[in-house]
């Protein structure tokens, strides 16, 4: 069996930071989670603890003996039914929960940190992005506010680019264009003149 492909740039640490009310499109909560990856880059995610949840089972289920080693490899996910109405206080809950899974998620070996299901759960979004303008933090320089020293780097389209879906953004050859993280998979989100998304990051040169 071949072992998938792991992401060099892997995340190696989890600090959940906080939680968000969110009333669109309806009233829920977010729990806020810095991540910092091995080149020392850090950004900030705001993830439901059903998607928590979800990724925990689709850890279970791509990698059986991480449940059924001696000792357990992944820790039990902590909390109540996941899905279900959340207060203040079970966001508040939730989040101590996610900070004692958190640590020792972050037990586990590199082939399981840097995999695919846990590159596309820490994957900055769109709603990422959002909702740390909405809490003041410019874009740019989002990440450095929140607490990491990571600065944007500007970077030239080599050839025109149409977005494939609405996560990521057009291009235009020749266009300067900043990028304010760098995916593992290939993919860079870009803040240009046609807004922000992800482009390849083959089509895209040092200024």
């Amino acid at each position: 069996m071949v072992d998938a492909p792991v992401a060099e740039n892997h995340v190696i640490d989890l600090s959940p930071i906080g939680t968000k009310k969110v009333r669109n499109p309806d009233k829920h909560y977010l729990l806020t989670i810095r991540l910092t990856r091995v080149d020392e880059r850090q950004s900030i995610i705001y993830r439901r603890y059903s998607e928590v949840f979800e990724m925990h089972c689709k850890m279970i289920e791509e990698y059986e003996e991480l449940v059924t080693s001696k000792p357990r490899l992944l820790p039990q996910l902590p909390g109540g039914n996941p899905m279900g109405e959340k207060t203040a206080k079970d966001a508040e809950e939730d989040l101590q929960q996610l900070k004692e899974y958190c640590d020792a998620l972050m037990k586990l070996e590199k082939k399981y940190l840097g995999c695919e299901i846990m590159e596309e759960f820490f994957l900055v979004n769109d709603d990422d992005m959002k909702f740390m303008k909405e809490e003041g933090a410019d874009v740019k320089n989002a990440v450095e506010e929140i607490g990491g020293p990571v600065a944007s780097e500007e970077y030239k389209a080599i050839e025109d680019y149409k977005p494939t879906d609405e996560k990521s953004v057009g291009l235009s050859a020749g266009e300067v264009v900043e990028v304010l993280e760098k995916g593992s998979s290939g993919w860079w989100y870009v803040s240009g003149s046609g807004g922000s998304g992800w482009v390849p990051a083959n089509n895209l040169c040092s200024v």
